[in-house]
């Protein structure tokens, strides 16, 4: 699954047409898919058993700071001023990638889905809302509207592997960002989902109104399908604040 081509947005555009069921937009989407497919090789993890008192998510995140300790994993010189998707194509091939995909097949769908969730919002606040960070967060929310038309179980589950393999290597061509699991600053009791969709809305003159508008329905529609905690909106609050 090419899902890193043009920064994930030909993965963005799709998913998120799906979601509105609007046919021409999903052909439109269809065809950016098409056109921006990268492929960053076969990805046939061998994930280590966890330690019962660690979750999934503790296991992401855990392998995004050996990506960046293990300094394995980097953008040559060389390629320093190569395009996106040119340094994609250098460091995927880096015989060193395979030692950081994950198996998701071991674990039940709907937890694979929840961990990943916590994982990247994670990644986001403590990356202080870097905008790589972003777009695997509106990536993931895109994917999870695809994967009910792959039939196959399977499949399904290499491709939420796959696109984990992309974080990880658009991670490490963002420099590896400190990430760790953050603890939960609480947020106003009083915002609601309709405030925070309507703050990003009134957003007219940020340059990145666009972004920050697909980012708030993401982390809302998140939530309401794999949200366990409060995680989603304190994001989305943040989100809001910060950009």
């Amino acid at each position: 699954m090419g899902s890193v081509g043009a920064a994930f947005h030909g993965l963005i555009q799709t998913g998120y047409a799906v979601s509105s069921g609007d046919a021409q937009a999903v052909a439109d989407g269809l065809a950016y898919f098409t056109m921006s497919y990268q492929p960053i090789g076969n990805v046939a993890p061998k994930t280590k058993k966890l330690k019962k008192k660690n979750s999934l998510a503790d296991y992401l995140i855990n392998t995004l700071d050996r990506i960046k300790k293990d300094n394995k994993l980097v953008v040559p010189a060389y390629a320093r001023n190569y395009t996106f998707e040119d340094t994609v194509a250098v460091v995927s091939s880096s015989p060193n990638v395979e030692e950081y995909d994950i198996d998701f097949s071991r674990f039940e769908q709907q937890y694979v889905y929840q961990q990943i969730g916590e994982a990247l919002i994670h990644l986001y606040r403590s990356s202080n809302y870097d905008f790589f960070a972003l777009h695997v967060v509106t990536g993931f929310y895109a994917l999870l509207q695809l994967l009910p038309f792959v039939y196959q179980h399977s499949t399904q589950m290499q491709a939420l592997s796959t696109f984990w393999r992309a974080v990880n290597i658009t991670y490490a061509m963002r420099g590896t960002p400190d990430v760790k699991l953050l603890s939960r600053t609480p947020t106003p009791s009083s915002l609601s989902w309709k405030y925070l969709n309507k703050s990003a809305l009134d957003m007219k003159e940020h340059p990145d109104q666009v972004h920050i508008i697909k980012m708030v329905n993401a982390l809302q529609q998140l939530e309401k399908t794999i949200g366990t905690n409060d995680i989603y909106k304190q994001a989305a609050f943040e989100c809001i604040e910060n950009h």
